[in-house]
């Protein structure tokens, strides 16, 4: 993928099928708990972002799911991105939001609480990867284990990574287990987050493209994650515990523009 350049998106550019209901509550909720889980620490990190995966194939295990439109989903971001995020996607809501928009979703909205969003206070965690969900992390350095992967990216100085792990899909049977358990490590004790999106009644395909591009904004900003000044990069990957397939994207922005550059894939 060729290094992409752009305004970075403002909020009129970042309505994508969403209700201005669903749209004006969705930013208050992760958004904001990336401010208060992430943290900067003090020791420096190398100036360069770093991604490496080990236990991969060099190409996925079958077709990598993307957002299509004759499937009913929209991406703006155009791939790798929309492998992981497009509209409507699943999302994760505080306690604003109105219940009977959760109730109408079935299950693909889902509110905020203490057992689907943990901040990461030990050298060490573990948590699920739902069966048709999906696990989202939040650090400026982290190492991920999952299915004899192993996945280790530092989002370098003044740079925060964001992560996500795709589930099994669902099988519909009963009582068979199909949860994974990710192992992390690497990360700096309270400074670090990590959240569990569950499947509700069909699977969640996606998660909102609409919310990522507001939790990049406030993690890119926010004075919590990397000062005053705010982040200059984010590292964005995702994996497929279905077909391995996994991408990591550098997005930068400075002056105004964002530049998306490739880092590592064994698809796009």
């Amino acid at each position: 993928m060729e290094k992409i350049t752009q305004p970075a998106p403002t909020g009129a550019d970042k309505q994508i099928g969403m209700t201005l209901t669903r749209r004006a509550l969705i930013g208050a909720a992760i958004g904001g708990g990336l401010g208060l889980a992430l943290g900067r620490e003090a020791e420096a990190r190398a100036k360069g972002p770093s991604f490496k995966i080990d236990g991969t194939p060099t190409s996925p295990n079958g077709n990598v799911e993307l957002a299509l439109e004759e499937n009913g989903f929209k991406s703006t971001l155009g791939e790798p991105f929309n492998s992981t995020f497009a509209e409507l996607g699943g999302l994760w809501v505080g306690p604003e939001f109105p219940q009977e928009q959760i109730d109408g979703s079935g299950g693909a909205i889902e509110r905020i609480n203490p057992l689907n969003q943990i901040a990461l206070v030990s050298k060490d965690a573990s948590i699920s990867v739902p069966e048709g969900g999906w696990a989202h992390f939040a650090s400026q350095a982290m190492k991920v284990e999952i299915d004899g992967v192993t996945i280790d990216v530092d989002a370098g100085e003044n740079g925060i990574t964001l992560g996500y792990v795709r589930g099994l899909y669902k099988d519909g049977k009963s009582p068979e287990d199909r949860n994974g358990t990710a192992k992390i490590s690497g990360y700096t004790p309270g400074h670090a987050m990590a959240m569990t999106k569950d499947a509700g009644e069909n699977g969640v395909a996606f998660l909102s493209e609409e919310q990522f591009l507001q939790v990049m904004e406030t993690s890119v900003g926010d004075s919590q994650n990397c000062g005053a000044e705010g982040c200059r990069s984010v590292v964005q990957w995702s994996y497929d515990r279905n077909t391995q397939a996994f991408y990591a994207v550098k997005i930068t922005t400075e002056n105004g523009q964002q530049t998306t550059e490739l880092i590592d894939s064994n698809w796009a």
